[in-house]
């Protein structure tokens, strides 16, 4: 049911009005020393962007998938580069154990390539519930964001 209510939301936002955002990357989790990849998208409004996406992590001999809702706020811009802090609400979910809920939070960077694509740089950290807490950790990720 919540690959259909996120596969629902993720058409709505692609086809909703302008300033929309879809955003693709890899990414590594430093604290594992594990890979992953993941999508979101997102909806600017003024310096702030509403965001949701999912990420998917390779632990042991198990995937993690990560189902998250954010907000970003752009801090400063240097001509094409700027940086921006963000928060957001997660759930975890493990394919062989227990899941739960999560605070993310993070700082990035993004460099206007052309008028619609950009690369972006981020750092973040999961704050996890007591039975997730093992997953707890940093991670970075680097990618592309085309601006429909």
């Amino acid at each position: 049911m919540k690959k259909v209510i996120l596969a629902g939301l993720t058409a709505l936002a692609l086809t909703s009005a302008q300033a929309a955002e879809m955003t693709v990357f890899g990414q590594r989790d430093v604290s594992s020393e594990r890979n992953g990849a993941g999508f979101s998208v997102g909806k600017a409004f003024g310096p702030v962007t509403a965001s949701f996406g999912v990420d998917k992590i390779k632990f042991a001999k198990q995937d993690v998938d990560t189902f998250w809702v954010a907000g970003t706020y752009d801090v400063v811009r240097f001509g094409k580069l700027s940086a921006n802090v963000s928060g957001a609400g997660a759930f975890v979910r493990q394919e062989y154990g227990t899941n739960g809920y999560a605070l993310l939070t993070g700082v990035g960077l993004e460099y206007d390539i052309t008028k619609t694509m950009s690369a972006v740089v981020d750092f973040r950290r999961q704050f996890g519930q007591d039975k997730i807490k093992s997953l707890d950790g940093n991670v970075v990720a680097a990618g592309l964001r085309y601006k429909f």
